[in-house]
């Protein structure tokens, strides 16, 4: 059992990355594109984020 509820554990944590990544992206986005709509310049950041997303994603699938 105790291993099933590190398991949740580690899926919460991922699930609550991803959600702050969501809404994180989209107020970056809706910042960047009322700031400076001419420069994409939020794109590299969240480009870096989403691949440390991925790989939180896949240590929980792969569960190490």
């Amino acid at each position: 059992m105790p291993e099933t509820s590190a398991r949740q554990a580690q899926l919460r944590r991922f699930l609550i990355h991803l959600a702050v990544y969501f809404i994180a992206t989209i107020v970056l986005l809706g910042a960047n594109l009322s700031l400076a709509p001419d420069r994409p310049l939020v794109i590299w950041p969240l480009l870096a984020w989403g691949v440390l997303v991925a790989a939180h994603a896949a240590r929980v699938v792969l569960g190490r």
